[in-house]
């Protein structure tokens, strides 16, 4: 991680503020930046962020959702710093704790790849992330490969530098100065993957005692959440119910009986008379993934970015003169070096190259948004012969079969054959469902200060998800051309190879005759 930090930074050497900053945003308002914050804010690491779209390719079907990784974090600062003065109502928050959460809330999403979340489902397949969960398992049991990064980065020693530079600088100002020390530094990447314990650093771990503060960087209802639904709600126009003021008016704590080594953990709640603001949340959470991330066009763009850092991987293009098969790699490049990287001249040198070829046309057909388009939707009613009365067996197959290893490549393979096109011209879709899990089982509602309970028991959840499952999620079979004879074919295909039978609702909500 040094090797790539330190080009970044070496050259990089912090003003010293006498003041805070402020900054307008769209939906907190008036945005305070301590002196101790600003070092990181104007870092080439995070400047970056500017270049780097919070939802990847949505403006191609949202117009107005070009907001940024930079503008996400600057919003969990200012949710942060709301939601900490909330809980000193109840409960004793420290100078230095408010440093810390605010420090982890603006730092949290640093190591994010170009077209975000996109870029990650490239790179998370590296085996070096498995290795290192491996190796520590506590640690990194719920960090994502996103996470894993930014942890690397912010305990690298080219960010050592900087922070200790940061302390040097303010180690007398009022009121914060003298509170960090470079220890925090470890802490805060803690907070980050959502662990309570570091094995590499154990003076680094948050603790129990202290998880609810860990909640607020990586838990049920983080800054984080309640940053992104509200901006990618308003970003894409949805209208959105998340009652953030009501929210930190019923915001709380609880103490948990004693471990084995004799600590309470204290974690985040809610009052009971604010819990459907929980339920807000996933709802809202919902909504987006079933409007916006799943979207067809959204998808289909999504898969075009895969594809094409899959085509400038094997044609051996460097963005920025960097190896795409370097997970840190991902720290230096912004959305545009990608778009551009198949046109830059130790590319075209190469010309010739089914891999440059394809990345070639990828990239006009993002720029031109003339993406493939649908051939096939399956979805509900679509699985079985009669659509009144959808068969859940066909639906499961197809979900049970599609989870092999390379499967849906292979599928497309198959149907692009029987269309007579080729390979590249026909894609497989198939996204995650919402993902709700952590929120049902971490969000806590509490009666009193022996009595709680968890969200998903209260309301049910388990039945939104699998009902959201059955009848929500869409797989979709992408054409560049031929629309009919790839959806004719893949139904084909699906009835004789895999036993799986479909309706012509697939083709209908296809609108391939239009």
């Amino acid at each position: 991680m040094a090797a790539v930090a330190d080009p970044i930074l070496s050259e990089y050497k912090p003003r010293r503020y006498r003041s805070s900053k402020v900054v307008r945003d769209v939906l907190w308002g008036m945005i305070d930046i301590l002196p101790q914050e600003l070092p990181f804010v104007d870092s080439p690491l995070f400047q970056r962020l500017r270049g780097v779209h919070q939802t990847s390719l949505a403006l191609l079907t949202y117009p107005c959702a070009g907001h940024s990784r930079s503008e996400h974090s600057l919003g969990c600062l200012a949710v942060a710093d709301r939601v900490l003065r909330a809980l000193a109502r109840r409960i004793p928050i420290t100078d230095k704790d408010r440093l810390i959460v605010r420090l982890a809330a603006l730092l949290h999403d640093c190591a994010h790849g170009p077209f975000s979340h996109t870029s990650e489902v490239f790179y998370e397949s590296n085996p070096i992330f498995s290795a290192v969960k491996a190796a520590h398992p506590v640690l990194f049991e719920r960090a994502s490969a996103s996470e894993m990064l930014t942890y690397s980065l912010i305990t690298s020693k080219p960010f050592g530098r900087i922070w200790d530079e940061m302390l040097s600088q303010y180690q007398g100002m009022p009121p914060y100065g003298g509170l960090l020390s470079g220890n925090d530094r470890w802490l805060i990447a803690t907070m980050i993957v959502g662990s309570d314990f570091n094995s590499e650093r154990p003076d680094a771990s948050p603790g129990p005692e202290h998880r609810f503060l860990r909640q607020l960087i990586n838990g049920p209802f983080d800054v984080d959440k309640l940053d992104y639904v509200a901006r990618d709600g308003y970003f894409t126009g949805l209208n959105l119910a998340i009652d953030v003021e009501r929210l930190l008016w019923v915001l709380d704590t609880i103490e948990f009986d004693a471990d084995e080594g004799g600590r309470k953990p204290r974690v985040l709640c809610v009052s009971a008379s604010g819990a459907t603001v929980l339920e807000q949340i996933l709802f809202s959470k919902m909504q987006l993934y079933s409007s916006v991330y799943h979207h067809h066009k959204v998808r289909a763009a999504h898969q075009a970015i895969l594809r094409l850092f899959t085509s400038l991987e094997k044609a051996q293009v460097r963005p920025q003169g960097l190896p795409l098969d370097d997970p840190a790699t991902y720290l230096r490049l912004q959305d545009a070096d990608i778009l551009h990287a198949c046109f830059q001249g130790q590319a075209t040198a190469v010309d010739g190259s089914d891999g440059l070829l394809q990345a070639q046309l990828l990239t006009r057909e993002i720029q031109d948004r003339t993406l493939p388009m649908r051939a096939l939707v399956l979805t509900h009613p679509v699985w079985g012969v009669n659509p009144r009365c959808a068969s859940d067996t066909d639906r499961k197959k197809w979900e049970a079969k599609m989870k092999a290893p390379g499967q849906p490549d292979r599928f497309a393979a198959e149907v692009a054959a029987a269309a007579g096109l080729a390979t590249e011209d026909v894609w497989v879709d198939i996204p995650g469902p919402a993902p709700l899990e952590g929120t049902a089982q971490e969000g806590i509602v509490k009666f009193d200060d022996q009595t709680y309970i968890a969200i998903g028991e209260m309301f049910p959840i388990g039945g939104w998800l699998s009902g959201y499952q059955a009848y929500r999620t869409m797989s979709y079979i992408f054409a560049r051309r031929s629309r009919k004879e790839v959806g004719r074919a893949a139904r084909q295909i699906l009835s004789r190879d895999y036993d799986i039978t479909t309706n012509e609702v697939s083709w209908k909500l296809a609108k391939a005759e239009e």
